[in-house]
């Protein structure tokens, strides 16, 4: 065994002796959303029908999904305990255009299930009276 080696093998068995523990430590789990919703916008067009709704996917505890403000929704909905209704209105100047929306949500909100449908004047004011929830 030349110098080299006889220098490198006691090296690395004492490096894989330190590595070994943390490899072997398990990895801790990202924690599961305690709330998990599945919200869509639905255009309804006078001469064309509806169009294809809008979705996204937002989970709150923690925020995440494809939400494009998922902390920002998660606290307008933590504020009224999940209960859409109860929203706060967001301040937003909203222009005076009739084109109706539908808004839906369902999945659960800490263990409750939650299902909310309403029509909104226009996208504006949807996501006006939702806190931003529907801001998408």
């Amino acid at each position: 065994m030349g110098t080299i080696a006889r220098r490198i093998v006691p090296l690395a068995l004492a490096l894989s002796a330190v590595l070994a523990p943390l490899a072997a430590a398990p990895v801790a789990a990202e924690p599961a959303a305690r709330a998990v919703l599945k919200l869509s916008i639905e255009h309804r067009h006078h001469r064309h029908g509806r169009s294809a709704p809008t979705r996204v996917l937002l989970l709150c505890g923690p925020a995440g999904g494809t939400h494009p403000s998922p902390q920002a929704a998660c606290t307008a909905l933590e504020d009224a305990r999940g209960h859409f209704r109860r929203l706060r209105r967001a301040t937003r100047l909203c222009p005076m255009v009739v084109d109706p929306v539908t808004v839906r949500a369902h999945g659960h909100w800490w263990g409750r299930p939650v299902r909310f449908r309403r029509t909104y004047v226009n996208s504006c004011v949807a996501a006006r009276q939702t806190g931003g929830v529907f801001a998408f």
